[in-house]
């Protein structure tokens, strides 16, 4: 069993407003090339689009204090 997980993400939508189709200065275009961690169970990764600002960085960490598993955006 490989110990990261790569992924690529893609949105959709926005939320909590799913008919909102654009947002001035964002973009839907892109994606998020995100690895997850098992061990540290941290999850990150970047979004990329030709257009758009280098370095928008994700990052997301596992809050034991939950009574179930989950990620936060903070």
């Amino acid at each position: 069993e490989e110990p990261v997980v790569f992924m690529r993400w893609k949105e959709y939508f926005l939320v909590p407003d799913h008919h909102v189709e654009s947002v001035t200065g964002a973009s839907y275009a892109g994606f998020y090339y995100m690895a997850y961690d098992k061990s540290s169970k941290r999850l990150e990764g970047f979004y990329y689009h030709r257009e758009s600002k280098d370095y928008q960085k994700l990052e997301l960490d596992y809050d034991e204090r939950k009574t179930f598993g989950a990620f936060e955006f903070r």
